[in-house]
């Protein structure tokens, strides 16, 4: 790579040089004839290597000098480090599966103070807020006003998205729909769900994020063994007067993590703050450029400059 590649028009100048430098040539060599003693064909053969390899030492210089001054870099250089930044997209699942009470207070409520605590944590970090249920909705743009996050939260509970069913393809599309475009940050969703979903694929969702370079944590809420959900003080139930019992999906949060080759974790953890917010942390990024030989084409081309000019100033056979 060259910075400069008009300063190699400079180049040129060797062609002028060269007709020059034969020319001499030619009317020195019936002087130093004349006054050489010897064999004739022997001195015309020493005179023309000594001007031979003079003016190439001279010529090479210059080619060297003129690569110096372009900005000639060839290789990879020792790679330097810059930090990169990080937008976090909290996901909430907020179907009513999301009320049950296996997790205290609620799997909801629990997903609710473990945002609130990583916002905490990492307060300089820009977040976002989702909330899904039937199709997904965008509560709060990315942003690092930290008042702004907080408050936000607030309003994260089951009626945040009236839309009927479940949707987590939804939620996780809408999420990844929701970073500013052009920053060039590391893109990570936090989607806080039981698993449950009566639309869409999940599997399909956490794939496209994967494709769009989004990094998926997926934090599982609830437990395994199937619990009632609460509702107008007594409990949900179906269109035969059956109680609704739901539990955490493993295998549905599994499969998303698989694929998007994301973090899978569950809420009850003891470590799960330190595990999200590894995820969430700001990382460094490292770049590289080939390395400037300004240098190295400056030390070659003053080298060949001396070779030059003692080549020039040394007599050869006391004749020239």
């Amino acid at each position: 790579m060259i910075d400069q590649p008009r300063l190699l028009l400079l180049l040129l100048a060797a062609l002028p040089f060269g007709w020059i430098v034969w020319r001499r040539y030619r009317t020195a060599l019936p002087g130093v004839l004349s006054v050489a003693s010897g064999d004739a064909r022997e001195v015309a053969n020493l005179f023309l290597i000594r001007w031979f390899f003079t003016n190439l030492s001279f010529v090479l210089a210059m080619i060297f000098l003129v690569l110096a001054l372009s900005g000639v870099h060839w290789g990879r250089a020792a790679q330097r480090e810059r930090p990169r930044g990080v937008d976090v997209v909290l996901a909430f699942d907020v179907s009513r599966s999301m009320l049950a009470r296996d997790v205290r207070p609620s799997r909801l409520e629990r997903a609710v103070a473990v945002s609130r605590s990583l916002v905490d944590r990492h307060p300089g970090t820009p977040f976002g807020i989702v909330v899904f249920r039937g199709k997904g909705s965008v509560l709060l743009p990315v942003t690092d006003d930290v008042s702004a996050i907080r408050s936000s939260l607030d309003y994260v509970d089951a009626q945040a998205v009236t839309a009927p069913g479940t949707n987590l393809e939804d939620g996780l599309l809408v999420a990844a729909e929701a970073f500013p475009v052009g920053r060039e940050t590391r893109k990570v969703v936090v989607v806080f769900t039981d698993g449950g979903f009566l639309e869409g694929n999940p599997r399909r969702g956490a794939t496209s994020l994967a494709g769009r370079g989004i990094e998926l944590v997926i934090v599982g809420a609830g437990g395994t063994e199937a619990v009632p959900i609460p509702l107008d003080g007594g409990y949900l139930t179906d269109s035969a007067g059956m109680t609704v019992l739901t539990a955490l999906r493993a295998e549905v949060l599994e499969t998303m993590a698989e694929v998007s080759r994301g973090v899978s974790a569950r809420i009850d953890d003891g470590d799960l703050i330190e595990r999200i917010g590894k995820s969430v942390e700001g990382s460094v990024a490292r770049e590289g450029e080939a390395p400037d030989r300004y240098r190295l084409m400056l030390t070659i081309g003053l080298i060949l400059l001396s070779v030059w000019l003692v080549l020039r100033t040394v007599r050869w056979r006391g004749l020239f």
